[in-house]
């Protein structure tokens, strides 16, 4: 966070602009904590970071620095080898799971479209639930977010 925040001026003073990608995760999403509910808050706080860094970049002058966050499902990696089952995350066991190739697609062509946030496979619909909830809760509260 601090390395970011040092890092906005110099951003915003290069001719070619910047881009901050941030990795969270669909578990920020989600209420519930699989292994770690440690490892879900910090992915929830970076969300909600994101997005205040987003606006308050909008808002700021720096329309050449962009903040983008990937909130990947599960990837099939070699990751969590300490697990009793280190191959949990594998698309023969779970077929919500995306490849590394098919989370880089997405990633790549989301960045060329311009998206600020990028929620491949089964991260899509769990994320657009949460951000109708919020929005949702927002127009409960007006003049919050004028």
């Amino acid at each position: 966070m601090h390395l970011t925040l040092g890092l906005i001026d110099p951003f915003k003073k290069n001719p070619n602009g910047a881009t901050v990608i941030n990795a969270s995760s669909i578990l920020g999403f989600v209420p519930f904590s699989v292994i770690n509910p440690v490892y879900n808050g910090t992915k929830a706080w970076l969300h909600f970071w994101s997005m205040n860094l987003r606006s308050q970049i909008s808002r700021g002058g720096y329309e050449k620095v962009k903040v983008v966050e990937v909130a990947p499902p599960s990837v099939a990696t070699n990751l969590h080898r300490e697990r009793d089952d280190p191959d949990d995350n594998k698309q023969h066991k779970n077929p919500n799971v995306l490849s590394v190739e098919e989370l880089m697609e997405i990633f790549i062509s989301s960045l060329e479209r311009g998206d600020s946030m990028i929620v491949p496979g089964m991260s899509r619909d769990i994320v657009a639930s949460s951000m109708l909830i919020l929005d949702h809760h927002m127009k409960l509260c007006p003049g919050v977010a004028e």
